[in-house]
């Protein structure tokens, strides 16, 4: 009799402790697309109330995808974390499936965080530091099978001041490379006729983000850094110093840029 009642209890409590474990994975995974963001989620635990962020984007095996973090100002970048999300589209973690490695691209740097099949997050200390304006987290080499979305969802950054980690300093860009490069040709100076390849990041407000190390007179000198337009005024980071230039046109994503600078004379358009 007593084995008869210790066998019933343990069955009433399989059942009520996988009822509960389902209960609580429902209520954390309260997926709700951003208004603005396509890539981007949000999603809630009913424990804490506290509504987190996850960015979410369509990856195959072995393709590429690049997540950039840009700064205000030039910081030095001593640790870099990343937490693995829920996918909301099959409420899996996609460490389940694995990312394999995260690469992470410094203005003169480049890193690499392996995170193995089963991780939630992994952290990369950077030594010496990583000074730049911008950082790229590339994702490659996708290995799980079960869905077509990978997120993304926490990125903590040590040795950068909260500040310049916020929503309203920091900006999110998403982009396929292979839908975002151009070309872009030289008019003018000692570089006419000269193209150039550049990676266009996208807009936010009157600023125009575009990416690429580029040669303008053709001796070797390489100027890798955000390009920001602002009005008619350009500022390229090259070596620690700004460059200044203009615009003539703001349709971007070919807008003319004329470089004043004798290291840089000329002009600039691009060709989508």
């Amino acid at each position: 009799m007593k084995r008869v009642f210790f066998t019933i209890l343990l069955i009433l409590l399989s059942t009520n402790i996988a009822s509960s474990a389902q209960l609580l994975y429902m209520y954390s995974t309260d997926f709700k697309k951003d208004s603005d963001d396509p890539y981007k989620y949000h999603y809630s635990n009913a424990f804490d109330n506290e509504e987190k962020t996850l960015w979410c984007f369509e990856h195959s095996p072995g393709g590429r995808e690049e997540i950039v973090l840009y700064f205000p100002k030039t910081v030095e970048i001593r640790k870099v974390s990343i937490k693995s999300g829920t996918n909301p589209k099959v409420n899996k973690d996609v460490s389940a499936g694995g990312v394999k490695e995260i690469e992470l691209i410094g203005e003169f740097s480049k890193n690499v965080i392996y995170i193995d099949e089963g991780l939630l997050s992994k952290t990369l200390s950077l030594s010496p530091p990583v000074a730049t304006n911008r950082l790229v987290i590339a994702i490659t080499d996708v290995y799980n099978k079960e869905s077509d979305l990978i997120c993304i969802r926490d990125i903590q950054l040590s040795g950068v001041p909260d500040n310049l980690v916020s929503t309203s300093s920091n900006k999110l860009f998403r982009q396929k490379t292979e839908e975002s490069q151009y070309w872009g040709k030289w008019q003018g100076g000692t570089t006419e006729g000269a193209y150039e390849k550049f990676l266009f990041l996208g807009m936010e407000g009157n600023y125009l983000f575009i990416y690429t190390p580029f040669d303008p007179d053709l001796k070797g000198m390489k100027a890798n850094g955000t390009y920001k337009i602002k009005e008619n005024d350009l500022l390229i980071n090259y070596k620690n110093e700004q460059i200044k230039g203009r615009i003539e046109r703001t349709d971007a994503p070919n807008p003319k840029i004329i470089f004043e600078d004798d290291r840089f004379k000329g002009s600039f358009y691009f060709e989508p």
